[in-house]
């Protein structure tokens, strides 16, 4: 029975870190947002999106932001049980069930974060269609919706409801702009302002050819730092997650080390004192790279 919690609490634990410390760029779950029935269902405002609900929001996964939390007290609470039955040590066992705590958000962080990529490439390869099908459609509101059906989730769907504002009163104008509100993108939004332009009859070809120029040298510098970030996140992860693993592994891969930090007043001690180390250190490395990516989620 001990063999089994052991390896219970280290693979909820690796996962832990991993997930706090890595964003997956790859990845998604779901491709639609969730909706709202009704007349409602489109109308989101930077002001009824914020912290979980937004996060809930940009990850796809429709599960209600209610939940969030409920789900992290019990896997914070089962990492941490899980750990003070293997350990013995009150502090490791709070300390790591933090970890576990964290772990949904972690999740949803992620997933949001690989959406807002995969939507920032597929709206900069948008921008640059309109571009070629300007002259053609003679009005950009008219490429862009042209455009639209052909692209990929999550922005097809988002771009869709931002359209779809005219139908209840509103503007593909505002739809657009608020969505790039919500996404944290500028671009977004400097396209609706050129939208606009261009129905205050201004010339929008000039000013959409200037926005994809700004956008590609954008892309470039958050390519680049993306590949510095994961060397980072790899090397983290080892000098971080795999002495934490280690830890937790020390029943199984040595009984009679891991009984010093079990039995006496001192092991304890310098058990917690090591534990604490780590999540400090994983901590800072989490909000470096936290402040290094492009969008806050």
């Amino acid at each position: 029975m001990g063999l089994l919690l052991t390896l219970v609490a280290a693979v909820l634990v690796g996962l832990a870190v991993y997930l706090a410390m890595t964003p997956r760029q790859g990845f998604r779950f779901g491709n639609a947002p969730p909706q709202e029935k009704g007349r409602r269902a489109e109308i989101y405002t930077e002001e009824t999106l914020k912290g979980i609900k937004r996060l809930v929001w940009m990850s796809g996964i429709p599960v209600p932001p209610l939940l969030v939390r409920p789900v992290q007290l019990v896997a914070g609470g089962l990492v941490g049980i899980l750990t003070l039955t293997l350990t013995r040590n009150v502090v490791i066992a709070v300390v790591v069930g933090l970890f576990g705590f964290q772990g949904p958000v972690a999740l949803l962080r992620n997933l949001a974060l690989a959406r807002w990529r995969a939507a920032d490439n597929e709206a900069y390869v948008m921008a640059n269609t309109m571009r070629f099908t300007l002259p053609v459609q003679g009005h950009p509101v008219t490429a862009l919706r042209q455009t639209v059906p052909g692209l990929q989730e999550p922005l097809k769907t988002w771009l869709s409801m931002a359209l779809a504002r005219e139908t209840i009163g509103g503007s593909a104008e505002e739809g657009i702009y608020d969505l790039g509100l919500r996404l944290g993108h500028s671009e977004l939004q400097l396209l609706a302002e050129i939208l606009r332009a261009d129905r205050r009859e201004k010339p929008a070809a000039v000013l959409l050819s200037e926005l994809i120029d700004a956008w590609t040298e954008r892309i470039r510098g958050d390519q680049k730092r993306q590949a510095k970030l994961s060397t980072t996140r790899r090397f983290a992860n080892g000098i971080v997650g795999l002495p934490m693993l280690v830890f937790l592994l020390l029943p199984i891969l040595s009984p009679n080390a891991a009984a010093v930090f079990q039995n006496s007043v001192a092991g304890q001690a310098s058990g917690a004192a090591g534990i604490l180390m780590f999540a400090a250190a994983a901590y800072v490395v989490r909000q470096t790279i936290r402040k290094s990516e492009e969008i806050s989620v």
